[in-house]
């Protein structure tokens, strides 16, 4: 039997149970304190998966002049650096393709509160039930409805009824995103494998005792082939954990070069900034209702943090802030639990 954790909101949530492709049955649990409950006892399970709602994750559309998807990983933290509201360290992502346009290959980000994410496995694993992927049933919904990404995100549309236990099945088979990932990395899987290789060890080691003992060879003999073995041991390690150096050094070639030509043009950009004058465009170009909470300047752009009634006094704010500025362009945005919207603008002087 295999279980999939559907966290509807972050207070409660539904957990399916199929025996192979079949709806066994479901049960219902709260949130508390990071924390699943249960009113009943959970049923022994082979392997789980948790799935996040939209209100719980934030995005970011994000172009890369390579398709590699181990490499866009590594560089995906260079390119939310400075836009999202969270240090790169207190987050987990991963990333969906999004479609190409010539040589560029467009990708949707989508990220998490680690401390969040964390806290949910391991509640789960003192159940017994630690879950293999942390994935979203809703984000896969969108992309499988071929609705405009965009949009889709921003309403948050998600599946209700019998349509959730449906894509709940095709996630466990073909997750959209995996945010275990990192520190908080699924490990069971490579400590039964670390496990194998020991106990493979361990009996070639005697086998081969038994038959020196048996053979009567000499000590230098067994010290040769114990040579032998390490050797052979350390190459199957390798084989089952392999490296690709030259691919990282690539990747971490085209990220130096990047981030050193941001930082030789810092400079001489930030001096053209007038902070006051932009500081007073700010203030001028407020909208009633929406409160300014955070200004940073960094190179040519300004990002600014708001809270808004709606998602309309969002868009005015924008407008205003267009009859100031070369551009206004929302880069995260939130609904919150009172339809209040929390957002962050990019604009250029």
């Amino acid at each position: 039997m295999t279980g999939f954790f559907d966290l509807l909101d972050p207070r409660h949530g539904t957990l399916y149970l199929f025996e192979g492709e079949r709806l066994e049955g479901e049960l219902e649990f709260t949130v508390e304190a990071g924390a699943l409950s249960f009113k009943e006892a959970l049923p022994r399970m082979s392997e789980s998966c948790l799935s996040l709602p939209l209100s719980m994750l934030d995005f970011r559309f994000l172009e890369f002049p390579f398709g590699e998807p181990e490499k866009i990983r590594q560089a995906v933290p260079f390119e939310l650096e400075g836009i999202v509201l969270k240090e790169m360290g207190q987050i987990v992502f991963d990333i969906v393709p999004a479609g190409t346009s010539g040589e560029r290959h467009r990708v949707l980000a989508a990220y998490a509160d680690k401390h969040l994410v964390k806290g949910l496995i391991e509640s789960l694993k003192a159940l017994g039930a630690e879950p293999r992927v942390a994935t979203s049933l809703e984000l896969g919904h969108v992309f499988s409805s071929g609705a405009d990404l965009g949009r889709a995100l921003l309403e948050k549309t998600v599946p209700e009824g019998g349509e959730r236990p449906r894509i709940a099945r095709l996630e466990m088979e073909k997750p959209v995103i995996n945010l275990r990932r990192g520190e908080i990395a699924y490990t069971k899987e490579e400590e039964k494998l670390n496990s194998a290789i020991k106990k493979a060890a361990i009996l070639a080691g005697v086998v081969i005792l038994i038959l020196l003992l048996k053979t009567g060879m000499k000590i230098y003999l067994l010290d040769r082939q114990s040579g032998q073995i390490e050797a052979r041991l350390k190459r199957s390690y390798a084989g089952i954990m392999p490296v690709a150096a030259s691919q990282d050094l690539d990747t971490a070639g085209i990220i130096m070069k990047a981030r050193l030509k941001e930082l030789r043009g810092k400079e001489s950009q930030l001096k053209g900034v007038d902070s006051l004058e932009i500081m007073k465009a700010l203030t001028e170009s407020g909208v009633k209702g929406v409160a300014v909470k955070e200004i940073a300047m960094d190179q040519d752009k300004v990002l600014v943090t708001a809270d808004a009634p709606s998602l309309g006094d969002m868009e005015n704010f924008k407008s205003s802030l267009l009859k100031r500025f070369k551009s206004a362009e929302p880069v995260e945005s939130k609904t919150l639990s009172d339809n209040t919207v929390t957002f962050t603008m990019r604009v250029t002087p």
